[in-house]
This record gives C-alpha cells, sequence and structure tokens, in this order.
C-alpha cells in the first residue's frame, strides 16, 4: 500500500488491482512480521487476501453460526442451574 489519506481507506495494489481499499482489510506488515517473528511458536499464517472474498464471507457464517450456538449453550446452562436452585429450595 501506498498511502492514506483517509482513516477508513488506503491506496496501493493488490494481486494487479490497483485502487483504493477498506482499512478493515488492510493490515501493517511490520507489525505482523515482528509479532511472528517475536513469538516462534505461532506458525505461519497465510495473508487474509490470499483467501477469495466468498471463502471470507463463508468463514464470517461459520464463526457467526458457532457464536450463537455458544450462546444457546451457555442459555441451557444457566437454565438448568435455575431448575437445579429451584428444585433444591423446594426439597428444603
Amino acid at each position: 500500500l501506498d498511502y492514506s489519506s483517509h482513516e477508513e481507506f488506503w491506496y496501493g495494489n493488490c494481486r494487479e488491482r490497483v485502487g483504493w481499499f477498506p482499512s478493515s482489510y488492510v493490515r501493517d506488515q511490520y507489525l505482523t512480521f515482528q509479532i511472528l517473528n517475536s513469538n516462534p511458536s505461532i506458525p505461519d499464517i497465510p495473508s487474509l487476501s490470499y483467501f477469495p472474498q466468498s471463502m471470507r464471507f463463508l468463514r464470517a457464517k461459520i464463526v457467526q453460526e458457532l457464536m450463537q450456538t455458544e450462546r444457546d449453550y451457555v442459555n441451557l446452562l444457566q437454565n438448568i442451574v435455575q431448575v437445579t436452585k429451584f428444585l433444591s429450595y423446594q426439597l428444603i
């Protein structure tokens, strides 16, 4: 990337495309390089630009679904705790 005159967009090129890119799709390679070098146990992570937009969209949907499943599971556990408390008070 060449520069950013606006904080929401960066100008540069990616895979033979030149133009403005949303800053949410831009990562500082120098910072990423430092983080990876400071922790050798982290395996090489491919750039997000390596993956097609459709794959990133599918990944986002899967993560959303997993998060909702976890929320539902937490609600179920909370309900079990409440019912258990209620039943234990009934026995006393």
